[in-house]
């Protein structure tokens, strides 16, 4: 587990949450009730010799989870990407060795005091080379 500005290896990719806040409205939107917006800005580099995908959200026709997610590190609740406009989106598409890209996430958290743990997962389908920053509120 690192804060924000530290770079983690997993998987081929360096990843580096670069900023993180929250806000109650952003790209136009507001969120649900008792819940606020957390925005990270994120740099992915691909730092072995395979082409690594990227994407800010989830796929849910094929029943993937997004590679960002959020956690409440106290009751263990998850947050997923929500769907806003971003001012620099991050979007999603394969870096071959070398690339980079950077952009944002937007994340709809419960308005809690709780320090939260913000998850990369290098697989579209779970695996056990998850990274983790902590963020607080």
């Amino acid at each position: 587990m690192a804060g924000v500005g530290a770079t983690l290896e997993t998987d081929g990719q360096a990843v580096t949450v670069q900023e993180a806040f929250f806000s109650y409205d952003y790209g136009y939107a507001t969120p649900k009730g008792g819940y606020l917006f957390l925005v990270i800005t994120v740099r992915i580099e691909n730092v072995d010799d395979s082409d690594h995908g990227y994407e800010e959200g989830r796929f849910k026709a094929r029943n993937e989870e997004g590679r960002f997610k959020a956690r409440n590190a106290e009751t263990d609740a998850e947050y997923e990407y929500t769907f806003t406009l971003a001012d620099q989106p991050l979007g999603s598409g394969e870096l071959s060795p070398g690339e980079f890209v950077f952009g944002q996430i937007v994340l709809e958290v419960q308005d809690t005091p709780s320090p939260l743990l913000i998850r990369f997962d290098p697989s579209y389908i779970g695996s056990d080379d998850e990274v983790y920053w902590q963020v607080f509120r």
